[in-house]
């Protein structure tokens, strides 16, 4: 894809990638499931594509880049106190990652 190459997105590019979304995940900072996506219809469908039509401009919504971060005890033998012995995850907005989804498969 070039610079001046626009990268369009359509609403089944939207609905192949709420596909791929995995159901009883956790919620992310946006209090978004992939359930309220997937089973919203194409209101929603819709709605997605309107917002990521938008951020082919290089604008990202503030709220979609909050997370939150939660460490994690990797296990075994290791001292709990030490942090080398934690991994790091990140819940990011659930709109955010359907748009990763779509830029992943286009790319």
């Amino acid at each position: 894809m070039t610079d001046n190459s626009k990268m369009i997105i359509s609403s089944q590019d939207v609905q192949n990638a709420l596909k791929t979304c995995r159901n009883n995940k956790s919620c992310r900072y946006d209090s978004v499931y992939y359930e309220h996506m997937t089973h919203g219809g194409n209101i929603v469908t819709d709605c997605l594509k309107l917002l990521f039509k938008k951020m082919e401009f290089g604008h990202c919504p503030l709220e979609m880049k909050r997370g939150i971060i939660s460490t994690l005890f990797k296990g075994g033998n290791k001292n709990r106190r030490d942090p080398n012995s934690c991994r790091a995850i990140s819940l990011c907005s659930t709109n955010l990652k359907v748009y990763e989804k779509i830029i992943l498969q286009k790319i």
